[in-house]
């Protein structure tokens, strides 16, 4: 339902960063940065966004790499995966809120931003909404002297909506030349 490729799923950069439980939910973990312990995790599934109860929002992240060069901040786990299969690249980690950020999150987020190398691209990809529109003036606000890139989806939401969108449209005119290439066939056949 959300066109998430396999191939993106099984990412290295992803597959050991999150897990589905038995209910068919998929779990995107927060962490404690300075213990790495579990403290909370995002919640997705069909129709369904949550947040653990009586967990603790950090951020949940992609596997980090030391030659990472850019960082693409979005507001929950499934926009991740989506910006990567629509913008792949391969020097990139992957950073979601979970949604609305609080202070003490904020600051999490900006010693993430302010630990990536000297130079790197750092993208606001937050929706493109009122919402994901304050979530990056917060996200500039928060990262000192380094220059914030804002990329917004096409489409009204966030990155998961454009994908869809565009494998939708994507769909609809495959079958448009499938019933061209039937049509001239059977006339072809006369």
């Amino acid at each position: 339902e959300r066109h998430i490729a396999r191939a993106t799923e099984g990412d290295p950069r992803f597959a050991s960063f999150y897990r589905v439980d038995p209910w068919g939910n998929v779990l995107f973990p927060h962490a404690d940065p300075e213990t790495g312990l579990v403290v909370g995790f995002e919640i997705k599934n069909k129709g369904f966004t949550s947040f653990a109860p009586g967990g603790r929002k950090t951020f949940w992240t992609s596997e980090i790499r030391t030659d990472d060069h850019r960082l693409v901040i979005v507001e929950g786990s499934i926009d991740v995966l989506s910006y990567h299969q629509l913008f792949p690249h391969p020097r990139a980690r992957y950073l979601s809120t979970g949604g609305t950020v609080g202070r003490n999150q904020l600051e999490l987020i900006g010693r993430v931003i302010a630990a990536m190398p000297a130079g790197a691209d750092v993208v606001s990809a937050t929706d493109n909404d009122a919402g994901g529109m304050e979530l990056h003036e917060q996200l500039v606000g928060v990262a000192g002297s380094v220059a914030l890139r804002r990329h917004v989806s096409a489409v009204p939401k966030d990155w998961n909506d454009y994908l869809r969108s565009r494998d939708r449209a994507r769909s609809e005119r495959e079958h448009r030349l499938e019933r061209q290439t039937k049509q001239r066939l059977r006339e072809d056949a006369r």
